[in-house]
């Protein structure tokens, strides 16, 4: 890839999202090729998490207006995925902006059905 690097360790690297949804659209993308995340083998989790944690903390230093971030993966084409190698979008959020439909879906849907059941299971 022909983009400046956010940031790169031995098994990921980030870089700016050429499609920008908001300032600082950034994505951790893994060195080799993995389809989803599902196919991700789990001894590179410390390696994912470091990378992303380390361009959230690049995104910050370079924007005194982030406030917080949203850390998003599309797992198959039903769950949006386009490209097939796995990556994860860094959103940096700040104030006064709605988050994206997901975070509403998890809100409005999946949280008061999670505690419906939650409730049901603990009260039977």
């Amino acid at each position: 890839m022909d983009s400046e690097r956010i940031y790169e360790n031995n098994g990921f690297f980030s870089i700016p999202d050429k499609n920008q949804k908001v300032k600082g659209h950034s994505l951790v993308i893994p060195k080799e090729h993995y389809e989803t995340v599902r196919d991700l083998k789990s001894d590179l989790g410390n390696g994912l998490l470091d990378a992303i944690q380390k361009t959230m903390d690049k995104l910050s230093k370079e924007d005194s207006s982030i406030e917080g971030f949203n850390v998003i993966n599309n797992c198959g084409e039903s769950a949006g995925q386009v490209i097939n190698h796995v990556h994860f979008h860094i959103l940096p959020r700040r104030e006064g902006e709605t988050p994206p439909k997901v975070y509403w879906f998890l809100v409005l849907f999946l949280i008061p059905n999670f505690l419906n059941i939650f409730i049901s299971f603990n009260l039977s």
